[in-house]
């Protein structure tokens, strides 16, 4: 059997689509790629049971609909699986529909979008034969080896004129009997963030949250409302492993929030420093996690800089969306972290039901006040098979002119009661102006360049920028 695992085309407009790997797929000005990182671990498990498999990520390469197909018929699979997602569906539609017109293969789609929505996409698109429910790792291996499909967990298929679903399959619980992503199936090169040293590696060392924002859509879909980890060894050995072959200078951890257990954090940060291995990485905490002495340990392994999701200074819209932080909260997180030497990211949102127009305003000041060494700001986002989104659809919050903008990062995509649209477009680019173009930072930045790479960092950086204050 050969198979093609995909991140099919997504550019609208001369924007770009980010879809793999991301909670909150959307188009925006820049282009920022993420690694697939959940499609190696697939391709991995396929070359494990010797099945040949092609990765293409048409997305980084810029691919058009055409092109994407051309490639796929030059490799002749049997199976085509593709990860779609709610704001690209009809992109993905698009592309669906010429690989069943031009090539005799298999298609199956996988993500958060097709495990929320599954029957309807099938019930939409008749030329899907596959849609698969929750985590793909093992699912696509089955159905590429050809197992009877009323046997395999966790899919959507087509038996004659009916949809049938299989039951649920249940989520991965020894994480180490993973193999390591196949990363050497994609141009590693590409996947770089801008305001990072390079090159840079994304690796995931557990899967789930257990702090169930309404919002967020990886648990509620793919990952789940818990945590699974793998084990100290296991993670400590991908890092050496990634030094050792790519020479990776900088490790990205991509979990929802890697603190969740400090005593394994500090087992992990124990065992690069007996290793004596020489790296710098980052990660997701939450201010919930106010443990000084995990991030005292972090530094001392080398790690660099910790992303925290605050989304608003609405205490309304915090409660809404079941995060409950209080501004004495957030401001001791990030207070905590510094002091051990950390930088710091936040993370920022508008639009939270809850929010109004003042406190739009309070969370920009509080992004200010924070002063993180970066920021993202972005409208929310109700994806479906979330918590917001059921109640978005209940409440007619739902803002549907446009699929294509529905990803928060260009235009709303809800409007909330107590908002009015006015109100809301536009707070993106006018946060990052008011956050990165103040002097005291911008001087912050010249100060802290120590060589070439920080100036190509910081020039990078600031290109990214200038490309999302565009409309």
């Amino acid at each position: 059997m050969k198979v093609i695992i995909a991140n099919p085309p997504w550019k609208v407009a001369g924007k770009f689509g980010v879809r793999a790997t991301s909670r909150w797929p959307h188009l925006r000005n820049d282009k920022i790629i993420v690694f697939p990182l959940y499609h190696a671990y697939a391709a991995a498990v396929l070359e494990k049971n010797n099945i040949e498999v092609k990765a293409i990520d048409a997305v980084d390469e810029e691919l058009t609909i055409n092109e994407f197909v051309e490639k796929v018929k030059e490799f002749s699979p049997d199976f085509v699986f593709l990860e779609t997602s709610y704001p690209s569906y009809d992109v993905d539609k698009k592309t669906i529909c010429e690989l069943k017109k031009q090539t005799s293969a298999k298609v199956g789609i996988f993500g958060p979008d097709a495990t929320a929505r599954g029957e309807f996409l099938m019930i939409d698109c008749e030329e899907i034969d596959f849609v698969i429910i929750g985590e793909w790792d093992y699912t696509i291996s089955e159905i590429s080896s050809g197992k009877d499909l009323q046997k395999i967990k966790g899919i959507c298929y087509r038996d004659k004129n009916k949809i049938k679903k299989t039951e649920k399959r249940p989520l991965i619980v020894n994480l180490d009997e993973l193999p390591f992503p196949a990363r050497h199936l994609y141009p590693v090169d590409s996947y770089q963030e801008p305001i990072n040293y390079r090159p840079q590696f994304l690796i995931s060392t557990s899967r789930g949250c257990p702090f169930g924002c309404s919002f967020c859509v990886y648990p509620q879909t793919i990952s789940g409302i818990g945590f699974r980890k793998r084990s100290v060894k296991n993670v400590v050995d991908e890092i050496e492993f990634l030094i050792k072959k790519y020479d990776a200078k900088v490790i990205n951890i991509e979990d929802d929030t890697f603190t969740v257990d400090s005593k394994r954090v500090k087992e992990i940060c124990d065992e690069i420093l007996r290793r004596k291995i020489k790296i710098l990485w980052q990660c997701y905490s939450s201010v919930n996690i106010q443990d000084f002495e995990m991030y005292k340990k972090m530094k001392e392994s080398g790690c660099e800089m910790v992303r925290f999701g605050v989304e608003s200074a609405s205490f309304a819209a915090q409660k809404h969306s079941n995060k409950n932080l209080s501004i004495e909260k957030i401001e001791k997180g990030f207070a905590l972290a510094r002091k051990a030497g950390l930088k710091t990211f936040g993370t920022f949102t508008f639009g939270l039901p809850g929010e109004t127009k003042e406190s739009i305003k309070e969370t920009i000041d509080l992004a200010i006040k924070l002063n993180p060494y970066a920021v993202q700001f972005s409208y929310i986002v109700a994806y479906p098979g979330t918590a917001l989104y059921e109640e978005a659809k209940k409440n007619n919050w739902l803002i549907k002119e446009n699929q294509n903008g529905f990803g928060g990062c260009i235009n709303p995509a809800i409007l909330p009661d107590g908002l009015k649209r006015e109100e809301l477009e536009g707070v993106v680019p006018k946060a990052y102006k008011k956050f990165y173009l103040r002097p005291e930072y911008i001087l912050r930045q010249l100060i802290e360049i120590r060589n070439l790479q920080d100036i190509k960092r910081l020039s990078s950086g600031g290109i990214s920028l200038l490309r999302r204050l565009e409309k």
